[in-house]
């Protein structure tokens, strides 16, 4: 035990030893430390190159050019559709692939049903059902006396044959409706609503209301838009063109024209692009909006005209009711909306001027 022992007289001893000598005690330090030393060093070197060489090389690559992604909305909804084509009456549609077909054209009053469902199908293609129907001899019912509802909900659409083909009737059509939810009617007569004897015969006119579901109302629109003839030439002798006005610089053309009942006003560009497929079309709504905050109770909207042009970009939409009652609004060519400001009643079912 007193071996072991260092006492200060030993200490001393040693330093003195070592100081005669010149040579300095050897300091001892631990394995881990000198190791984690060493990997922090390398670590901060490493670092180093990594930073010079990726700054360097960065720097010479250009940018990766991100190819733009095609618009959602500019996607043709109808690119998937089933065609049904009918060589015996001569046309093709286009319909939903989750749409079914009821083909009745080889019966003595051919029709042909495009539904959701089977329920869809009934004998009178005028009942409160979801569908498009192509009837080439028509139908011998009276067809509903409105394609709205009371708050300017389109319901209903006709495509009515001007020119008729040989194997149709005079009466043929072609109709889309959409089911109105909770449905009920009022009579109006001479813009005025009556309790009881509605007679339709006679002038007057059911109101329908109620509610629609406006997606599948898109689709009924859409099925009727790919109603073409076989035959191009019947198909392109229904067009009248009534009328055609440029605007004053010359940037826009707008073409007033007809498909049997239909009608349509478009815009071109100056290189007879299509800039708008139908102003009426797509101001249904307000402008039924409108003609309701000025008194009109439910009169369907049987007549346009193209007035003067009121700057290079807007004109003036002449409005013809079925009670004769006339109204005008202006339009903004470049967004194919009427301006609500410029609304106004013409003139009244009485006056003649």
């Amino acid at each position: 035990m007193e071996n072991n022992n260092i006492n200060d007289q030993d200490l001393e001893k040693t330093e003195q030893t070592s100081t005669s000598t010149g040579v300095k005690p050897k300091l001892r330090f631990s394995k881990k430390i000198l190791i984690t030393v060493g990997f922090v060093v390398l670590v901060i070197i490493l670092g180093g190159f990594y930073y010079i060489f990726s700054s360097k090389y960065t720097s010479d690559i250009p940018p990766v050019q991100t190819a733009p992604q095609p618009s959602i909305t500019s996607a043709d909804e109808t690119a998937n559709w089933k065609t049904y084509r009918n060589e015996k009456f001569g046309f093709t549609l286009n319909y939903p692939t989750n749409w079914i077909v009821g083909d009745f054209s080889s019966e003595p009053d051919p029709k042909i049903y495009f539904v959701p469902t089977k329920a869809d199908i009934t004998f009178n293609p005028f009942e409160n059902t979801t569908k498009v129907v192509v009837a080439p001899n028509g139908f011998g019912s009276e067809p509903p006396t409105g394609q709205t509802l009371s708050d300017g909900t389109r319901w209903a659409k006709f495509v009515t044959i001007k020119t008729t083909p040989s194997n149709w009737n005079k009466s043929g059509f072609v109709y889309g409706s959409v089911e109105i939810k909770n449905l009920s009617t009022s009579c109006e007569r001479n813009s005025v609503i009556i309790k009881s004897g509605c007679d339709t015969y006679e002038g007057d006119r059911l109101i329908y209301h109620g509610a629609v579901d406006a997606p599948t109302w898109k689709i009924i629109d859409q099925i009727l838009s790919t109603f073409k003839f076989l035959d191009e030439n019947q198909e392109s002798s229904q067009i009248n063109i009534i009328k055609k006005s440029v605007s004053p610089d010359g940037s826009y053309i707008l073409v007033h024209q007809t498909l049997g009942d239909s009608q349509k006003v478009k815009v071109y560009d100056k290189n007879e692009k299509v800039l708008i497929e139908d102003i009426i079309e797509s101001n249904w709504d307000m402008m039924f909006t409108n003609m309701k905050k000025l008194g009109l109770l439910g009169n369907g909207m049987t007549g346009y005209e193209i007035k003067n042009w009121t700057s290079n970009s807007t004109f003036v939409l002449r409005i013809v009711v079925a009670d004769g009652q006339t109204f005008e609004t202006g339009v903004d060519v470049k967004t194919g909306k009427i301006i609500e400001s410029t609304f106004k009643r013409i003139r009244n079912a009485s006056e003649t001027n």
